[in-house]
């Protein structure tokens, strides 16, 4: 049963693709168990993890600008931002 965490990150890691030239986004708290698919399938591939504020959070515009200056490759978004963010147009 231990394992069963590590695997599944080993396999969001296969999934995504993600390696050390992947770049990750921080979005969720770290009490939410989510944090766990935005933290350490970039951190165990040697990618670079880039936190988003905590006051930007709520504004899909500024998370897409955060992605775009940052060239995230790999994120996880809630489902309610998520939709907003991808209205948005994005490159």
């Amino acid at each position: 049963m231990k394992d069963k965490g590590l695997n599944y990150v080993n396999y969001l890691i296969r999934d995504n693709q993600i390696n050390d030239l992947s770049v990750g986004s921080q979005y969720t708290g770290f009490g939410f168990d989510a944090v766990i698919t935005e933290i350490y399938p970039i951190l165990l591939s040697g990618g670079r993890l880039c936190i988003i504020k905590q006051e930007d959070k709520l504004d899909p515009i500024k998370i897409n600008n955060f992605f775009i200056q940052h060239k995230i490759t790999y994120a996880f978004l809630p489902t309610q931002i998520a939709q907003l963010f991808f209205i948005l147009k994005n490159s």
